[in-house]
Formats: C-alpha cells, sequence, structure tokens
C-alpha cells in the first residue's frame, strides 16, 4: 500500500477478492457442503474482503495525501528559492548601479567645481570693496553654486560608501585616536548649519583622553550625520547637545535635540536605507545618512539606537563603541630623531595626468 500506490493496491484488492470468493465457493461444493453453509462462507469471506480493502485504502489515501502534500511543498519551496534568487540578483543589480551612477556621475561634477573656482577668481579681484552690485550678485550666484555643487558631492559619497558596504568591497582604515579629538572636529564640520539655522548647541567631552581603536574618518562621518540630522530636523531656535562618557569599555556618544521627534511605529523603521520620516515635510537627503550610519557603527563592532518620546518631542541617538582598556604606548621623538640619518635622496620626477578637458 506504501510503495504500489492506490492502482496498485485496487488491482491487488481485485484479485484477492476473485480468489477468495471462487475459493470458497469451488471449495465447499466440493466438499459437498450445502447452499446455506456456503452462502454463509461467502458472506464472511466478503466481510473479510471489505475489512481488508478498508484498511489498505485507508492507507493508501494517507500515503496519497503526504505525497501530494510533499510535492506541493517542493513546488511552493522551488517558488521561494526562484524568488530569493530573482530578489537577490535585482539587489546586487541595484546596488551595482548605485555605485556606477555615483562614480559617473562625480565625473562631471569635478569640473564643475573647478569651473566656479575659476569663475570666482575671474569675478571677484583682490579687494571686495571694489566690487559693484552686478559682481556682487554673481558672487552671490557662485557661493550659491558652489554650496549646492557640494551637497551633491556629500551625497554621491554617501551613494559610493553605501554600495561598497553592501558589495562587501569597503575596507576601514583603523588607527588610535581620542575621541574628543573625533568630537571637536565634528563639531567644526557641523557647525555653520548649526549656526545657520540658529541653535544652541552643547558639548560634554571627557576630560581625560578617551582612546579608541577606529577609522577616524568614518566615525567623525557618522557624528556629523547625526549632528546634521539633529540641526535639519529642529526648527530654528532649538537645542541641540552631544555629550560622550565611558562605561564599562565601551564609548556611548549621545546626540539630543529638540525637533520634530520619532513617531513610535517608525524606530524601528529609521536606519532602513531610502526611508525618510514624511511628515509633510520636504525631503532634504536621499534617505541613507543613517543606514549608512549604522553600518559603519557595526563595522566597528559598536552599535547606534534611537529614541524619541514622539512627535515634536525631540529625539536622542546614542552611538556605543569599544574603547581601548590600555593608552596606546607613545614612542619619543628624541629617540626618533637620534636613531635618523640623513641619506642624500635622488631627485624625483611628478606626472600629473588628468583626462578631463
Amino acid at each position: 500500500a506504501l510503495s504500489i500506490g492506490p492502482r496498485g493496491v485496487t488491482l491487488a484488492l481485485l484479485v484477492m477478492t476473485a480468489l477468495s470468493l471462487a475459493g470458497t465457493w469451488f471449495g465447499a461444493a466440493a466438499a459437498g457442503a450445502g447452499s446455506e453453509v456456503i452462502g454463509l462462507r461467502l458472506i464472511q469471506v466478503e466481510v473479510f474482503d471489505l475489512i481488508v480493502a478498508i484498511i489498505f485504502l485507508i492507507f493508501v489515501s494517507s500515503e496519497e495525501g503526504r505525497k501530494v502534500a510533499s510535492r506541493a511543498l517542493k513546488e511552493q519551496i522551488g517558488q521561494l528559492e526562484r524568488a530569493l534568487e530573482r530578489i537577490s540578483s535585482e539587489d546586487s543589480a541595484k546596488n551595482e548601479f548605485l555605485a556606477i551612477l555615483a562614480h559617473e556621475l562625480r565625473n562631471p561634477l569635478a569640473p564643475i567645481v573647478s569651473s566656479l573656482e575659476l569663475m570666482r577668481i575671474h569675478v571677484a579681484p583682490a579687494k571686495k570693496e571694489t566690487l559693484t552690485p552686478d559682481d556682487k550678485e554673481v558672487v552671490r550666484l557662485l557661493d550659491t553654486m558652489d554650496d549646492r555643487v557640494h551637497i551633491i558631492g556629500r551625497f554621491l559619497d554617501d551613494l559610493l560608501d553605501i554600495s561598497r558596504i553592501s558589495q562587501k568591497k569597503f575596507k576601514l582604515q583603523k588607527e588610535t585616536v581620542d575621541l574628543n579629538e573625533i568630537l571637536r572636529r565634528s563639531v567644526q564640520t557641523a557647525d555653520v548649519l548649526v549656526k545657520n539655522r540658529s541653535h544652541t548647541l552643547h558639548l560634554a567631552l571627557p576630560e581625560k583622553p578617551v582612546w579608541m581603536s577606529v577609522d577616524p574618518v568614518r566615525i567623525e562621518q557618522v557624528i556629523i550625520n547625526l549632528l546634521n540630522n539633529a540641526a535639519k530636523y529642529t526648527e530654528p531656535g532649538g537645542t541641540i547637545s552631544l555629550s560622550a562618557s565611558l562605561e564599562n569599555n565601551f564609548i556611548t556618544i549621545r546626540v539630543k535635540d529638540s525637533g520634530i521627534g520619532i513617531p513610535p511605529d517608525m524606530i524601528s523603521k529609521i536606519f532602513e536605507a531610502f526611508h525618510q520620516l514624511g511628515q509633510g515635510r520636504k525631503s532634504e537627503g536621499l534617505g541613507i545618512g543613517l543606514s549608512l550610519a549604522k553600518r559603519l557603527v557595526e563595522m566597528h563592532d559598536g552599535s547606534i539606537t534611537a529614541t524619541s518620546d514622539g512627535l515634536g518631542l525631540g529625539s536622542e541617538f546614542v552611538v556605543r563603541l569599544p574603547a581601548l582598556v590600555e593608552a596606546p604606548r607613545k614612542t619619543s621623538l628624541t629617540n626618533v630623531l637620534l636613531g635618523w640619518q640623513a641619506t642624500p635622496l635622488p631627485s624625483l620626477n611628478i606626472l600629473l595626468v588628468d583626462d578631463n578637458t
């Protein structure tokens, strides 16, 4: 019943029934039994055949149901595998497209930046007092264009970074640095946007150096992104605070603002790529800054979380990174200089190749 299937079982039951009935009939008749005895024996054999048929048909139906379910499951698994393969292929193609797009857009952007700088040199003389009203307007427009071009450059850099991370082509350049230096440089970079929006920035740094083994450029990129977001999503005249502390061999960096806040249902989605809060606000970016920040922090074996009490109640982002247990050893500059000997160097030729017209 488990191996030959429903057709085989049906044929076997038919043959068994025919043999049992024929054997009973002819055997009883050959023994001289009466018609009543033969009829009773036939009824008994029929009941026996019926019970056997029911039992084996139950086995067959259950096995056939299992086979149908197994075939359906295999078909669904095959569909899922094909869907996953298609999604993976599309995601890989998307990442490759973004990387190529960002790279190709950077090429025409470079001469635009250079042209803007050359135009500024030609238009603006050494003394700004001698500028005519028309020249001042041209300089203002050049400054606006230069600012927007650099914003586009930052967007393209973010696209390249997130594409490289997705394709596992991104490498960190780690070195031992002081957390305070990274935070100070980050504040200097974000200070322009903070002041333009009339925010108050509170800075609370550790009194002593806090050493960490990180890629300083990338960690600075993360902090700048958080500070810029705090400045952009806080109404003018708001408050932003940046603090850092050492807790159980982990560095905790907090960026808190009094801005628009984050809805509870968006907390889990805030770090997804190309995802933005919306709320009727005009988009001020590509929605990849926080996703890139999360990936960079996780590549440093750290974590980043966001909390908010709701809309209009501000938000707080917390970055946790491992700290160095021991301070780095300092190399004596005197010993280095004493061990150095001046040797004549051959003259060097520098060749600069530029394929841009």
